[in-house]
This record gives structure tokens, C-alpha cells and sequence, in this order.
């Protein structure tokens, strides 16, 4: 009976997570806020604080509003659907590698080193993708993140 209750338990709050996470009402995550707080993402061993960019407003804000993002961040982009999902780097003043992941979390297209000077080039997957990853320019090939790699995500 033990047992039954802590699982039960469990799947309320994983499944309670994942809404949350993933809701598209929400905005922002705040970003300045304790690590503890924050979803963490992990790619092929990889892990990465997020911020996750719920509303329409927050995903056309982006980064755009910083002038740096902390070693070790990202901003996740969740989708409603699949699709060619575009990114730009317009406003942006840093570099940054571009993961889109399918609804499955697996990665299905990366842009490496999407710099400021790009805009107004348009960065589109090559495979239709649910979530787009953004993280500090470099660091998917530094930890070796390519195609076919399964992401996983952490509420806790």
C-alpha cells in the first residue's frame, strides 16, 4: 500500500511539473532567481540551467535584452507543435548555439556560433522541432551535443 501512495505521489508532482514547465501561459520563468528554482536541462551529459520562454512575447524577446548569458544557462523555447520553428538575432549582443529538439527531446538540428552581425538571416531547422535550446555560442561542440542526442528535463 506504501508503495502505491509514493508512486501515485510521484507522478502528481512530475506531472504537475511537466504542466507548469511547459505551459504556454505563463512568460517568463524569472531568470534572476535562485539555481534551485530553475528547470535544468541535460543534453549527452551536459546540464544546463534554463529559463523557459512561455509566452509570445517572451520567445520574440529572447535574449535580446541581455548583453551576456552566465556559463552554464540556456532560454528553452516550448512550442505547441512541431514545426520549422525560426530564430533571428536581432537586438542580440552575444553569440549563441541554437539546439531545436523534437517533441520528444531529441535533438534534431543545431546552429553553431549564431552571431549579432547575422541579422536579418533567418535560422530554421532542418527537421520539423517542438522546443528550440538557446545556450552560450561554442558550448554544443565542446560537450560534443550533435543529432540524435535524447535531452532530458529537470524540475528540481
Amino acid at each position: 500500500m506504501d508503495k502505491l501512495v509514493i508512486t501515485f505521489l510521484f507522478l502528481v508532482v512530475f506531472v504537475g511539473g511537466f504542466i507548469l514547465l511547459f505551459s504556454d501561459n505563463q512568460g517568463f520563468l524569472p531568470y534572476q532567481t535562485d539555481d534551485a528554482y530553475l528547470p535544468t536541462i541535460y543534453i549527452n551529459g551536459t546540464q544546463f540551467k534554463i529559463e523557459v520562454a512561455r509566452s509570445p512575447e517572451s520567445r520574440k524577446a529572447g535574449l535580446s535584452t541581455r548583453d551576456s548569458m552566465e556559463f552554464g544557462r540556456g532560454m528553452l523555447f516550448p512550442f505547441a507543435t512541431n514545426d520549422a520553428h525560426a530564430i533571428w538575432m536581432r537586438n542580440m549582443k552575444f553569440p549563441i548555439d541554437i539546439i531545436w529538439l523534437d517533441e520528444n527531446l531529441v535533438v534534431v538540428d543545431i546552429k553553431r556560433d549564431a552571431r549579432p552581425e547575422s541579422y536579418p538571416e533567418i535560422f530554421r531547422p532542418k527537421s520539423p522541432a517542438r522546443y528550440v535550446l538557446e545556450i552560450n555560442a561554442t558550448l554544443s561542440e565542446v560537450y560534443n551535443i550533435k543529432i540524435g542526442d535524447k535531452a532530458s528535463i529537470s524540475t528540481l
